[in-house]
């Protein structure tokens, strides 16, 4: 035993990854997570069209995680001091970090992954017409995507609100609709279809450079408990202002910040181009 405190992270998305990139140097990490991969989200619907732009977004765990232990699995039950995993695994802990996120299909493998997105692509390329279904930003910037690479593509976008973007603000949405409509995508909006009970609860967005934020605040807090610092010296969270950049396609893109709406090439230049996968490489010190 080195005498470290033991964290245990669950969940190897964009937030426990990088949670435990940096816990690694300031006690026992390890990290369960059924897959050998992390991939960054937000490069998926790129992906799709463009399937080896995610030889970059797929990132092994081992190649950022030097000096912590991997745990390919998944965890089946919590104690008051062990994780118990899938294939008989205990893994004891002084702290514990649930970071599932989204429960999601994705495969174990990057490779298999991979061929997830080559098949992807396939189905778009042999397609005529494509149907999206929910005006969020995943559907508008899946739209966005398909008519820029593939402008012969007959593509409708459906939402079932009045309007698009509805977690940012009007302005945003109104040109982010004015885009696709000149991209010749059919936005039919307050109408849907039947996909069963979904929930729409969310009160906050759900965005990577969130997802980030949270594992620093973690990453603080758990540093400070470590050295003993009392709960009162602990840091808490709390939502801000709603900003959103939204990529449309690869050069273009709709910014909301807090007093300034703007579309076009300068938000494509901050975001759509490389969708910060450099950035978030480097965050976790790996070359961009």
């Amino acid at each position: 035993m080195s005498g470290k405190a033991r964290v245990v992270v669950v969940g190897g998305g964009v937030a426990g990854a990088l949670l435990a990139k940096i816990m690694q140097g300031h006690a026992d990490v390890v990290l369960l997570d059924p897959k050998e991969y992390l991939e960054i989200p937000w490069a998926e619907l790129r992906s799709m069209v463009e399937p080896s732009f995610a030889e970059r977004s797929l990132i092994y765990h081992k190649d950022y995680l030097t000096d912590a232990t991997i745990v390919t699995s998944s965890a089946v039950d919590i104690t008051k001091d062990a994780v118990l995993t899938a294939d008989g695994q205990s893994l004891p802990y002084d702290y514990l970090v649930i970071a599932t996120g989204h429960a999601l299909n994705s495969p174990g493998s990057r490779a298999e992954r991979i061929k997830e997105f080559q098949r992807d692509n396939e189905k778009i390329q042999s397609s005529d017409s494509v149907l999206i279904i929910g005006g969020g930003p995943t559907g508008v910037e899946l739209a966005g995507e398909i008519v820029v690479d593939y402008p012969e593509k007959k593509v409708t976008l459906i939402h079932r609100g009045p309007r698009l973007l509805k977690f940012i603000g009007d302005k945003a949405s109104k040109k982010s609709l004015d885009w696709l409509t000149s991209k010749k995508v059919d936005v039919l909006l307050q109408q849907s279809v039947d996909l069963g009970s979904l929930s729409d609860t969310d009160k906050e967005i759900k965005q990577g450079y969130l997802a980030q934020k949270h594992a620093l605040l973690v990453a603080k807090n758990l540093k400070l408990l470590i050295k003993g610092s009392p709960n009162t010296k602990l840091a808490t969270y709390s939502t801000g202002y709603p900003l959103a950049l939204v990529s449309l396609g690869r050069n273009e893109g709709v910014a909301q910040l807090p007093f300034l709406t703007l579309i076009g090439c300068l938000p494509g230049k901050i975001k759509s181009r490389d969708l910060f996968i450099s950035k978030t490489r480097k965050q976790m010190g790996l070359n961009g």
